[in-house]
């Protein structure tokens, strides 16, 4: 997908989001547009780096950065395969403590069972542990 083709997505779904935002809750809109200037940031800084990649000037680097980038590579495949292993098991556990939890009497008002809680709940942390594998992946 082109970059033109991303912004003409983008625009108007940060746009709706933005509306969406402000019938609903400012709060909401000022946390989404401090997003989007985040991510612009982490996008222009992410493009500065990537671009030294370019310049021939710097070869001294990139034969540094190879070796180092190619470890970083192997640790990653070692400790994200051990972690999403371990995240199998513990998404089964709070599936099987949250089937078995009494529920609050708020809960219940509500109308929500102990499976929807157990699936929602266990499904939240895999979600988290998508995120943080991802925040750690870049970050690297």
């Amino acid at each position: 997908m082109s970059s033109t083709m991303a912004c003409m997505i983008a625009i108007p779904l940060c746009l709706f989001f933005v509306f969406l935002g402000v019938k609903t809750n400012g709060t909401v809109t000022i946390v989404f547009l401090v997003t989007l200037a985040s991510l612009y940031v982490a996008y222009t800084l992410a493009r500065d780096v990537l671009s030294i990649k370019l310049l021939a000037e710097h070869e001294d680097m990139l034969a540094v950065s190879e070796p180092i980038r190619e470890g970083s590579e192997g640790f990653f495949r070692t400790q994200y395969g051990t972690i999403s292993r371990l995240s199998v098991v513990v998404f089964f556990a709070i599936l099987v403590i949250y089937m078995f939890r009494q529920l609050t009497p708020d809960q219940e008002k509500a109308g929500i069972s102990k499976g929807l809680l157990a699936i929602v709940t266990a499904c939240s942390f895999l979600l988290g542990a998508l995120m943080s594998g991802i925040a750690g992946y870049s970050g690297m």
